[in-house]
């Protein structure tokens, strides 16, 4: 009996841990900077040189933050930046790539690391 009793008390509480650990992933995560359209690395195997589409493209993800054109070839930047709200956790700035053809056919895509814009955190290397 008093075994089933520590059992149960053991489940209860490290059930209320793991609530006590969303409620603080949620306030951590509210209290974040995120701006921009997070591509993850799934998605990137998703889209395929020679077949993905610029439509395609825009399904997925909506418009991209930016484009340039450089001989002939279309390049289309999603720009996501994530700054934790706590020391010690890492900054994420960088762009999602993609090169279009002229017929809007993707030809290339990939990752880029992005600046901060802020020379304190460019030197401390965040």
């Amino acid at each position: 009996m008093n075994k089933k009793l520590i059992a149960l008390s053991t489940v209860l509480m490290l059930s209320s841990l793991v609530g006590c650990k969303s409620t603080v992933d949620g306030v951590s995560k509210s209290l974040a900077y995120e701006t921009g359209v997070e591509v993850s690395q799934e998605q990137m195997l998703q889209y395929v040189d020679g077949e993905t589409t610029k439509q395609q493209l825009i399904a997925d993800l909506g418009h991209p933050s930016r484009k340039q054109v450089i001989n002939e070839v279309e390049t289309w930047f999603y720009d996501y930046v994530y700054i934790p709200p706590f020391p010690g956790q890492r900054n994420i700035s960088e762009a999602s790539a993609f090169d279009f053809n002229p017929q809007g056919v993707l030809i290339s895509h990939y990752k880029t690391q992005g600046k901060s814009g802020n020379p304190l955190i460019e030197a401390a290397k965040l």
